[in-house]
This record gives C-alpha cells, sequence and structure tokens, in this order.
C-alpha cells in the first residue's frame, strides 16, 4: 500500500487545510523576509536622538504620533534637522563607582584607608555594603581617586590667584594649597604611604607624584626645555614628599611647623640650580627619614 497517497491532499480533507495553513505561512514568511530585506530606516538611531533633543527643546510633543512616523523627506523636517543646532546635554549623573568614592572620603578619617570604608560609603549612598566589590583594589582605588580629586581642586583653587607673583611665590603657593588639601586626611595619610609603598602599586604613586610636580610648574609658567626641566621636577617632588612626611608628625597648631618646614626647603633650593650629585644625597636622606615615620607609626613596609 502506497502511504503517501493515504496522506495526500486529495484524498483527506484534514490534509488539505493543513497544507493550506502551511502555503499560508510559506507567504507570510516570504513576505516578512523580503520586508527585512528591503526596510531601510529613515534615520540613524544618533539622527534620531539629535530630533529628540530638538524637539524636547523647541516644540510641545505630539503624543498621538510616534517620532517613527515623521517623514524625513519633509521641508520642514530637513531644514529643522541641518539648521537647529544640538542643544549641549546637560552634565551626566556621576557615575555610581565616584559617588561611592567621594562619599568615602568622609568616612576616611574614622576607618581609614580600607574596604570597610568603601562598605560603609556604599550604604550611606544607598546601594548595598557588597557594593564595594566595584573596587577590584580596594583601599589603592580609594587613595588613587582622593590623589586625582587633589590635583583638580588644586588647579581650581588657583586659578586667577597667581597673576603678578614671582615663579618662587606661585610654586609655594600651589605647595600650600595641595598640602592644605591633606588635612582632613593627615592621620591617616602613613597608612595610605604604607599602602602606596607596595611593589605593585609603586607606578601609581610616582605617576600621582611626577602629575603634581609638574603641574605645579606648568602653572608657575615654567618654560624650561633643557635639562633643568628634569632637575626641577625632582627637586620639587622630594621636597613635597618630604614636606608631607613632616606633616604626618606635626602637633604644631595649624601646622605651622609644616608650613615653615616647606618654606626652609623651597628657600635651600631657590637656586633649583643644585648640582645633581646633591640630588642623590636628598634622595638617600628623604627615603630614609620616610622609612623612620612610617615605623614610629608602627607601619612596616612589603617584605620587611
Amino acid at each position: 500500500m502506497n502511504h503517501h497517497r493515504l496522506l495526500s491532499t486529495t484524498s483527506c480533507p484534514l490534509s488539505k487545510n493543513v497544507t493550506a495553513k502551511l502555503n499560508s505561512m510559506k507567504h507570510k514568511t516570504f513576505f516578512v523576509c523580503e520586508a527585512q530585506r528591503h526596510f531601510k530606516p529613515s534615520f540613524t538611531i544618533s539622527q534620531l536622538q539629535n530630533i529628540r533633543s530638538v524637539t524636547s527643546e523647541t516644540s510641545t510633543p505630539n503624543l498621538t504620533q510616534s517620532p517613527l512616523h515623521s517623514n524625513s523627506s519633509s521641508p520642514h523636517f530637513s531644514s529643522q534637522l541641518k539648521s537647529t543646532p544640538v542643544p549641549t546635554p546637560p552634565t551626566p549623573p556621576t557615575p555610581i563607582p565616584a559617588r561611592i568614592l567621594q562619599r568615602a572620603l568622609s568616612f576616611v578619617p574614622a576607618h581609614g584607608w580600607t574596604v570597610e570604608t568603601l562598605s560603609k560609603a556604599a550604604v550611606a549612598e544607598g546601594y548595598l555594603s557588597v557594593t564595594h566589590g566595584l573596587f577590584s583594589r580596594g583601599g589603592v582605588d580609594l587613595i588613587d581617586y582622593f590623589l586625582e580629586d587633589c590635583r583638580r581642586k588644586m588647579i581650581d583653587e588657583l586659578s586667577g590667584k597667581m597673576d603678578g607673583l614671582k615663579t618662587h611665590e606661585k610654586v609655594k603657593m600651589a605647595c600650600v594649597v595641595r598640602l592644605n588639601l591633606m588635612r582632613p586626611y593627615i592621620k591617616r595619610w602613613p597608612e595610605a604611604l604604607t599602602i602606596m609603598a607596595h611593589p605593585s602599586n609603586v607606578p601609581m604613586s610616582v605617576g600621582h607624584l611626577a602629575q603634581l610636580v609638574d603641574d605645579i610648574w606648568y602653572l608657575a609658567g615654567d618654560k624650561s626645555a633643557d635639562m633643568n626641566w628634569y632637575s626641577k621636577r625632582t627637586e620639587l617632588a622630594l621636597i613635597y614628599a618630604s614636606t608631607e612626611l613632616y606633616m604626618t608628625q606635626d602637633k604644631s597648631p595649624d601646622f605651622e611647623a609644616t608650613f615653615k618646614f616647606l618654606d626652609n626647603r623651597l628657600t635651600d633650593v631657590m637656586r633649583l640650580g643644585k648640582a645633581i650629585s646633591e640630588i642623590g644625597t636628598f634622595i638617600d636622606f628623604a627615603t630614609k627619614s620616610a622609612i623612620g615615620i612610617l615605623a614610629s607609626k608602627g607601619l612596616k613596609f612589603p617584605g620587611n
């Protein structure tokens, strides 16, 4: 017996219905495929975003018509798209990690440069405490953010305040402004220095210090393009770093001793042309002083 004949559309009404439906589906599928192949959107995504910006600023939206139904070939639409400038977008909200890091700075005096600080900051911002997992380096990320934040604040504070000053006066003012930003965190700063002294964090630490002294000399109007460019930055880096270390030990009112120390060091190198051999001696002295200060705080460098 031929089974195919039993299932043929001529001998089975049910088969006829199935075949008809299949044929109908084939036609629909063909239509959809053809439509997809030939259909091209009138606008790109960026154009639609521009249109949304323009219409939201210049007119009341038509709630009965979708923007996708707009006729891009109409003269009014074309002229509006070409001649109307797109408004400057508002400043986007601060990303979650930056908000948490900024809030975390207020917890540093009590909890240090720690994961606990990040966790408390996350909760204070309305997130789960485990959100601190966003920061894979823990306290290092917080220190990194703090140093970059200080850089921005120093530049902003010095803007327009150095006119008429001599170069050495500008350098001193910049150092004072930067040290003042350390005040709320100075008792916890030796902990940060220990973290920054870890071999894996040294590139970050050196990078921030190099950027700081470069910013200061730039703001002071330094135009040197010879070996003085390097010697000036090396000397200023040593002066600033040693002053910052001194500040962690300063018990004088309003850090008077720290700023006197800074003034003396700047006076010592006012020539900023000291022999390079003297810089090596200063580096050795500053390094030993740093280790001594940190050791007095009961802190140890990795590997010691």
